[in-house]
């Protein structure tokens, strides 16, 4: 693995968070319009955060636009950006502060200043902030980038270990204020580890996160819709926010549905993975899973691992780096692609 979790926020609502993400502080959050493109995750203040739970790794960099609403108006605010986190700890918390800077944190978000950022942020615009921390009692790291250039006072060697950890399993988006309840917003999150080959092994860049919706039938209508027919069923899971009052299903492992879907906003650029992302549940007692099937225009297939369902629907997400067939994704292989979903083996 190496790209391991993206987020557009344009393909769900304020009630759905915790259907993709881990942990949703809740109160503060919510999605709205306002992004760099289309919608954000907008933190009004607070105690504001998502978190994301993986795996283990000793190395994280995490990517996302960031615009502070405005300048902390006093020396004691702190408002959290983000945080890398082992278990409930903090390991590396970077807090934005009155002087327009971005300061790096051993630990919580009042916790042993480490570094702060060369650049000022002012309130109001967008930055595409990137973090690659390593996590380490003596040997650890910090390096942020700003639009894609190293910012050269956070670019730190040492002790990044507040409870003698050497891996983080979790992120936040945000995190816990500290003397005032500033608004921030996020959108074109991605969030990477260090194992595999590059290029997603390392820093992205300043990205985008496109959300793209089922806009046709594909190869493949072997799913029932809610309608009790299998004609058109793309139309019954094209919503832009996740819907289950119209449906396709199955019980007959082997059942699947493709799709077509619209086109990449951009004609040219790289593209470092596609997150296929059902959204699913199963409707019985016993075991049930689901698998997501992609489809190149040339008829190549590549289904993917199966995932097991319960009976509360939520996201069944799948990032794949590589197309069905091998090599990386272009964006004409993405435009002419179909996505779907297959039962699984029970």
């Amino acid at each position: 693995m190496a790209l391991r979790f993206i987020d557009s926020f344009n393909h769900y609502t304020t009630s759905e968070f915790t259907k993709k993400w881990t942990n949703d502080s809740g109160g503060y959050n919510s999605i709205t319009t306002g992004g760099r493109f289309t919608n954000r995750f907008y933190c009004s203040g607070g105690n504001g955060y998502l978190g994301k739970t993986l795996d283990s790794k000793s190395t994280w960099i995490m990517g996302f636009a960031w615009m502070p609403a405005s300048l902390p108006t006093s020396g004691g605010e702190r408002w959290p950006v983000c945080a890398f986190r082992n278990g409930a700890n903090n390991e590396v918390t970077l807090d934005y502060e009155q002087s327009g800077r971005i300061i790096a944190r051993r630990g919580e978000i009042g916790g042993t200043y480490v570094a702060q950022s060369a650049n000022t942020f002012s309130g109001g615009t967008w930055y595409y902030l990137e973090v690659k921390v390593k996590v380490h009692g003596s040997t650890g790291t910090i390096q942020l980038r700003v639009n894609g250039v190293q910012d050269t006072g956070i670019d730190f060697t040492g002790n990044t270990s507040a409870d003698g950890a050497t891996t983080a399993d979790n992120v936040w988006l945000g995190g816990n204020q500290y003397g005032s309840t500033g608004a921030r917003s996020f959108c074109d999150f991605y969030l990477c580890d260090t194992d595999g080959s590059g290029p997603t092994n390392n820093w992205l860049g300043d990205i985008r996160v496109e959300s793209l919706f089922p806009s046709g039938n594909g190869t493949w209508s072997g799913l029932v819709g809610s309608d009790s027919n299998q004609t058109d069923n793309y139309l019954l899971v094209d919503e832009t926010a996740p819907a289950t009052a119209d449906y396709v299903g199955s019980s007959t492992p082997g059942d699947m549905d493709t799709y077509t879907y619209g086109s990449l906003s951009g004609a040219t650029g790289t593209v470092y993975g596609v997150q296929i992302l059902p959204y699913a549940a199963k409707t019985n007692a016993g075991t049930a899973s689901t698998v997501s099937v992609a489809r190149l225009s040339g008829g190549t297939e590549e289904d993917g691992a199966a995932q097991a369902l319960s009976t509360t629907p939520i996201y069944m997400r799948e990032v794949r780096e590589t197309k069905p067939g091998g090599g990386s994704w272009s964006i004409t292989d993405v435009n002419g692609a179909e996505f779907g979903v297959k039962v699984g083996g029970s």
